[in-house]
C-alpha cells in the first residue's frame, strides 16, 4: 500500500513539476513580449517627439510667413499711396 501511495505522490509531484515548468516557460515568453513592447513603445515615443518637433517648427514657419505677408501688404499699400501722391504732384 505504501508503494502505491508513494507512486501516487511521485506522479502528483511530477505533474506539478510539469505545470511549474510550463508556467516558467509562459513567464519567460511573457517577459520577452513585454521587453519587445517596451522597445516598441520607446521607439514610438521617440518618433512622436520628432513629429511634435517638426510640427512646432512648421507652426513657427507658418507664423513667420504670415507676418511677412502682412508686412508685404503694408509695404505694397504704402508704395501704392506714395505712387498716387507722386502722380498727384506731376499733374
Amino acid at each position: 500500500m505504501e508503494d502505491t501511495s508513494l507512486t501516487l505522490d511521485l506522479e502528483s509531484i511530477e505533474r506539478l513539476a510539469t505545470k511549474v515548468d510550463g508556467l516558467i516557460e509562459l513567464l519567460e515568453s511573457t517577459r520577452g513580449e513585454l521587453n519587445r513592447q517596451i522597445e516598441l513603445n520607446d521607439s514610438l515615443t521617440s518618433d512622436l517627439n520628432a513629429v511634435r518637433s517638426k510640427l512646432s517648427d512648421a507652426e513657427q514657419s507658418g507664423e513667420q510667413l504670415q507676418t511677412q505677408l502682412t508686412e508685404r501688404e503694408q509695404i505694397r499699400a504704402k508704395v501704392s499711396d506714395m505712387l498716387s501722391q507722386l502722380d498727384a504732384i506731376n499733374l
